[in-house]
């Protein structure tokens, strides 16, 4: 059933984003896409495919590997460091306009 799961929310991937890799994916179609998988997965869940599968494509790793979660582990941690600081510094932009970042993603 994991294997269903992942396989659907690849084939949804591919077709929001056209077989793009992760590392070319703006936040703001991270989040489009995120909405459009909610009715069958969690945005937790969701996020956490897109990390690994993030993670696997900068390691350059086989998905198909039992263990890459492990393996990756530290890149994702790196990479969602790098995340939260883009989303800060987009939430410092939206101060300096005068805007909330809870009232706006588009940054």
């Amino acid at each position: 059933m994991r294997d269903a799961f992942r396989a659907r929310l690849r084939e949804d991937y591919d077709t929001e984003f056209e077989g793009r890799p992760p590392g070319e994916v703006a936040f703001n179609d991270l989040r489009n896409w995120l909405e459009s998988v909610k009715d069958y997965c969690s945005p937790d869940d969701a996020i956490m495919w897109f990390l690994t599968e993030k993670a696997v494509e900068t390691a350059g790793l086989d998905p198909a590997q039992q263990t890459v979660w492990e393996t990756v582990r530290p890149q994702v941690e790196g990479w969602l460091s790098g995340f939260v600081l883009e989303y800060v510094v987009a939430k410092g932009k939206l101060h300096e306009q005068g805007r909330d970042a809870a009232d706006s993603w588009d940054v």
